[in-house]
Formats: structure tokens, C-alpha cells, sequence
């Protein structure tokens, strides 16, 4: 069986409902029986794709043991009935039985980047993800020892946080969580971590937590032109993103959110400011100019930290922010498919709604030629793939775990376009309205700025 062919089944609804069963870890008596008939056609094609060897490459190891421990009754092609799980045979002395992971072996996986499960944990933790991942990071980062941080004021903050977030299909809790996690990965595989300061540390992390807090599930262009509110307040310019770090900062006026209460005043105004810089930044609108910004820096001060001024240090928190923020394309492969649908399912929302406004549709937003697989291929090839060559020279372990995942991702994406299938009948028109970087080049980079205090 070709590559192609297979690529084009993990797409399917069936293949995706299959993956949703084991990435959860279910149990037999869990499963109803479309479920069951999912992991039957999973399993089928993993084993004719790869000859009947049963590596099943798409999966992690415990994925696949899990997938290998049930055996199936084959049911007769006539007749309405589906195929049923049975249990698996006895396992010889000393086999592992899969089983779903605990939420401390999640956390455990904190700063890996390949075996974290955002998914997973956000089930595990009965939908509080961002809270578990922000605590768990600032732990292993030594930040909660090193700074005065009441930890009780910190949780209160990170869960009102996430009660902050709205339920869109992609900017929501589970995002920052992921982010936030790319973060911490980020930091453990490369020695610039170290380099850090404990406040800078915090800084980064809250920052990622808190990046997309509030989003309405709509584009900043779409604000301005419906005239919200948010858009007069800022003057249109980045808008979600400036009501981002407004909401943050309102939440940590609370005096039971207030988790920076006992820094000295120097450091609560440079953590403020630090969030603020690091938040704005993650508007698209800078992306060219950011990276072009970040790579004179790094030209002239070379990749150790320790040597770089004040200001320059706020150029590569704001560069390693951009980049978690747009890195789940280099997420394994079942969870880039997951995120590119997501996020397109949401500029489909917004579509739909202009439409119904009476607005002419964002090129991008638009279901009938804004194909996924062509939107996910032109951003990993404009915006990601140049992010993490630059990003190299800071952080070269960690772009040399990413880029194996992108370079699957676009396979898997241009497998979708290029069959002749519909995604290939739309895509060239939908490719060339989708906004690039020639159109963000004329923005210009935020210059930090002291804060309004907290």
C-alpha cells in the first residue's frame, strides 16, 4: 500500500475516532461499537501499510502495545453487524498489560517533547490543563523556590485563568496548555535555559499561559472591521492580543490571584513588563519583522545568553514565545492533524459569520476554498519552517526534534493536495490569498515598555 493512500485514511473520521480511543487509553468495556469497529480498520491498515510487521510507526510505543492488546473476532461481510473487540489472550510471564497512563506519569513527561500529551492530560485533569502544566513547569524550573511566590495565589490565578478562556476550537485552554508546555520543552533541551533568571523563567511561562486569554475566536482584522469595542480601546492594533495582556493583568489585580505580591517593586514592574512585551508579540502581524529583528541579534551577540543586554534578552523571550505558539505543526503527527483541523474548524466560524453579517469573507475563513491541507502547508512553509531555522542557532536540540514532525506534517498535507483529490481542485486560489509574510513585513516590532503596576 502506498504512503499516500494510507495518509489519506488517517485522515478519515473513522481513523480519527480511532486515535481518539487510544491516545485516551480506553478499556474494552468502555469502548461502544463504533469505537470498536474504528480500532479494527486502524489496525488493519497500520498492518497492510508496513507488510503485516506490526510496527505501526504512527504510534508511540505504549499507543502501539495498547492497539497489539486486544485481538478481533472477524464478522461476516453479509449482515448489519459490526466486528467485536475480545479480550486479549493471556500474556506470558513478565508482560507488560497496557493501561492508561496516571496523571503523574503526564506530568513526568513535562519536558518531553515527543511523549507529552496535552489531550491526554486535559482529560486527566478533568479539564484544567493550562493549571497543571503551569505548576508542574515552575516546580522543575527551581522558579518557586527561587522567588517569593505564594503558591496558593499562583493556583488561584492560573485556575481563574483558565475559567477565562472561551470554548472556541482552537484559542482555548488546551492551546495555552500546549504552548506553555512547548515552552518548558524548549527550556530543558537547550543550555540557554540555564541562562535564564528565575524571573525571566516566570515571566516566559505566565506569558504562554496567559497569551490567548479571553479570545473571541475571531481575527484581529475582523474586530476592527465590525468596530468592537477592543479594537477602538487599542486604536485596531493588536487587538486580541492587547486585550489579552488587559485580562491578565486585571485577574492578577485580585488580591487572591496576586501570586508577584512579595517581589520588590523592580522586579514586579519588569515582570509585568516582560509579559506584556512577550504577549503583543505573538500578533502574526510582527512575524516578519520579529524574525528579521531576532536575527541581527543573534548575529551580533552570538547564541550564549549570559552575554546578551537587557533588551536583547526581551528580543529572545518574545522569539521563544512566537515560536511554541506556533510550533503544533512539529507536534507528532496524530496531534498536528488534530490542531490544523481545530484551528481551521475556527477561521470556518468566523467565516460563517461574516457571511451572515454581510461582510466580505476572509480569503482564509472561507470554507469553500480555503482547503485545510492547503492552509497548514503554506504556513508550515512561510511562517514555521523559517521560525525554526532562525530559532536553530538559540535552540538547535530542540529544532532538531521538531523538524522530523514538520517535514511528516507537510508530507501528510501535500499527500492531501496532490492525489487530485478535492483539496487539489481549490487549493492554488486558497494558497494565494493566504496571508503571508511579504504582508506583514510593514509592521513593526512593539518596543517594550514599563508597565502600569498591577
Amino acid at each position: 500500500m502506498s504512503g499516500s493512500v494510507l495518509l489519506r485514511f488517517l485522515d478519515t473520521p473513522i481513523a480519527r475516532k480511532a486515535f481518539n480511543v487510544v491516545q485516551h487509553f480506553k478499556r474494552k468495556d468502555e469502548l461502544d461499537a463504533e469505537e470498536q469497529f474504528a480500532l479494527l480498520r486502524l489496525h488493519s491498515w497500520l498492518a497492510r501499510s508496513e507488510g503485516g510487521n506490526g510496527e505501526m510507526v504512527w504510534l508511540d510505543d505504549e499507543q502501539r502495545a495498547y492497539l497489539r492488546s486486544f485481538t478481533y473476532k472477524h464478522v461476516p461481510a453479509a449482515g448489519p453487524q459490526k466486528p467485536v473487540l475480545q479480550s486479549p489472550p493471556p500474556r506470558p510471564c513478565g508482560a507488560v498489560t497496557p493501561r492508561r497512563l496516571t496523571l503523574q506519569e503526564m506530568l513526568d513527561r513535562m519536558e518531553d517533547w515527543e511523549r507529552f500529551d496535552v489531550f491526554v492530560l486535559e482529560k486527566l485533569t478533568g479539564g484544567e490543563p493550562l493549571h497543571a502544566v503551569c505548576m508542574e513547569l515552575l516546580r522543575r524550573r527551581g522558579v518557586l523556590e527561587a522567588l517569593p511566590i505564594p503558591e496558593d495565589r499562583l493556583s488561584s490565578f492560573l485556575r481563574a485563568a483558565e475559567r477565562a478562556y472561551c470554548p472556541n476550537p482552537y484559542h482555548n485552554s488546551t492551546h495555552a496548555a500546549d504552548v506553555t508546555q512547548a515552552l518548558g520543552a524548549m527550556l530543558a533541551m537547550d543550555a540557554y535555559g540555564a541562562a535564564l533568571t528565575p524571573l525571566e523563567q516566570l515571566a516566559l511561562l505566565i506569558a504562554g499561559a496567559v497569551h490567548d486569554l479571553g479570545h473571541p475566536g475571531v481575527q484581529n482584522a475582523f474586530l476592527v472591521r465590525t468596530e468592537a469595542d477592543c479594537a477602538k480601546q487599542c486604536g485596531g492594533k493588536s487587538v486580541n492580543e492587547s486585550m489579552h495582556v488587559a485580562l491578565a493583568f486585571e485577574l492578577l489585580r485580585r488580591p487572591e490571584n496576586d501570586f508577584i505580591c512579595r517581589l520588590p517593586p523592580e522586579d514586579r514592574a519588569e515582570f509585568l513588563r516582560l509579559v506584556e512585551a512577550m504577549v503583543l508579540c505573538t500578533d502574526m502581524a510582527y512575524h516578519a519583522a520579529a524574525l528579521d529583528d531576532f536575527a541581527d541579534t543573534l548575529a551580533e551577540l552570538g547564541p550564549d545568553l549570559v552575554a546578551w543586554p537587557g533588551e536583547a534578552r526581551v528580543k529572545a523571550l518574545q522569539m521563544l514565545l512566537h515560536t511554541a505558539d506556533i510550533s503544533n505543526p512539529a507536534r507528532p503527527l496524530h496531534h498536528c492533524m488534530v490542531w490544523g483541523r481545530k484551528i481551521h474548524d475556527e477561521m470556518y466560524k468566523q467565516g460563517d459569520l461574516e457571511r451572515a453579517l454581510g461582510l466580505e469573507v476572509t480569503a482564509v475563513c472561507d470554507r469553500a476554498s480555503a482547503p485545510v491541507a492547503c492552509g497548514q502547508l503554506k504556513f508550515i512553509n512561510i511562517f514555521l519552517t523559517p521560525c525554526l531555522k532562525l530559532v536553530e542557532g538559540l535552540a538547535p536540540n530542540f529544532v532538531a526534534a521538531a523538524m522530523p514532525h514538520i517535514e511528516g506534517a507537510a508530507a501528510y498535507w501535500r499527500s492531501q493536495i496532490g492525489e487530485g483529490g478535492e483539496e487539489a481542485t481549490v487549493c492554488a486560489p486558497a494558497c494565494a490569498t493566504f496571508p503571508g509574510s511579504a504582508a506583514l513585513g510593514s509592521h513593526e516590532i512593539p518596543d517594550p515598555k514599563p508597565a502600569k503596576g498591577a
